[in-house]
């Protein structure tokens, strides 16, 4: 009877034994040649000619494989590696279902956030799930983006048998190879190099012009006579034919107009000596032209009948003018002018670019 329970607590050591597999881990239990059918990884496209690719496009794929009798249940967590020249193999990104709603980024990689600056990733990873994935768009890949890319997959399988496993499957490995690039990419970077290289040699034209330029002008108007009035009709651009300065070029004395050669914020000022005529009218009005537009009006009105009545009118403001913007100042009404007395002038206009 000893003898007998003996061999029956034997047996039964033996039967639990067997039974208390752990579930966690169990890599070994995946048929060795179902593990890239339940992994994959590869891109798109699946090599690169640095400088010739818009975007690079790396999946890693975790679905159940037609050819075995493994039924996944769950996708628990999926992990992008990549081999740095630095150092050793860094983790680029991985998603796990216990937070399925994010990605989390260069967990493990000091290097990565300016390695693959602008990246971005798309996954679908959570519980009841029997597929999921983890991709990276990377764009305009060089040099950095190229080797050797692993991917990493926990996932829980449940066989015909009711049996549930956790299994990884580590070291999937893939890699990006760099190819010659064809001759039509080569004519397209040449072609991108000299418009950057015009592009660039403009934006440094304009930024020594705004740093070192200086733009001002002050100019009247002359005869050679000492005294100098004259009756100018309406709408007549007034010509101040005579520049007292003209650094940077945009005063026109021919035609009295100020073309901008340089952007930035102007200071912009006429001052005119008005005779009254009566027999001409009983105001003066002149405006400040930007463009053709008005931007100011001034005038001075009076019922004198005297003959030698007169007064000043003036405006002055500050300006954004871009390269090419025309001022100018013109009449609004018949208007006399008294341009020179014999101690000076008396009708200016003048402008000159703030720093």
């Amino acid at each position: 009877m000893l003898y007998t329970n003996l061999i029956l607590i034997l047996m039964m050591s033996s039967s639990f034994g067997w039974a208390r597999v752990p579930s966690h881990r169990l890599g070994s239990l995946a048929p060795k040649d179902a593990r890239t059918e339940v992994v994959q990884i590869e891109s798109d496209p699946t090599s690169v000619a640095v400088g010739c690719v818009k975007n690079l496009k790396l999946t890693c794929d975790v679905g159940k494989p037609a050819s075995t009798n493994l039924n996944i249940t769950n996708v628990n967590s999926i992990t992008i590696w990549k081999d740095m020249p630095s150092g050793p193999h860094a983790k680029v990104a991985e998603v796990d279902r216990e937070d399925p709603n994010r990605v989390i980024k260069y967990p493990e990689c000091s290097n990565c956030s300016q390695d693959f600056q602008g990246a971005e990733f798309d996954w679908k990873v959570w519980q009841g799930n029997d597929t999921g994935h983890l991709t990276l768009n990377v764009p305009s890949p060089n040099k950095t983006h190229l080797g050797t890319y692993i991917c990493d997959a926990t996932v829980t399988v449940t066989r015909e048998s009711g049996r549930t496993y956790t299994i990884d499957y580590d070291d999937i490995q893939y890699v990006v190879q760099e190819i010659d690039p064809t001759l039509d990419c080569i004519m397209k970077k040449l072609k991108e190099a000299k418009e950057d290289r015009a592009n660039m040699t403009k934006q440094i034209e304009n930024l020594k012009a705004e740093i070192s330029t200086e733009v001002s002008f002050s100019a009247v108007r002359d005869n050679g006579k000492d005294y100098f009035y004259e009756d100018v009709s309406s709408d007549t651009v007034l010509v101040f034919n005579k520049a007292f300065i003209n650094i940077g070029g945009g005063f026109n004395t021919s035609t009295g107009v100020f073309t901008c050669p340089v952007a930035g914020r102007y200071y912009v000022r006429y001052d005119l000596q008005v005779l009254w005529n009566p027999n001409l009218t009983t105001d003066s009005v002149v405006y400040l032209l930007l463009n053709g537009a008005q931007v100011t009006m001034s005038r001075m009105w009076d019922s004198s009948t005297a003959s030698h009545a007169w007064g000043v009118i003036g405006a002055g403001l500050v300006l954004q003018l871009e390269l090419g913007d025309e001022v100018k100042v013109r009449t609004g009404r018949n208007s006399r002018f008294y341009w020179r007395f014999d101690y000076g002038y008396a009708c200016m206009f003048t402008g000159y670019l703030l720093k």
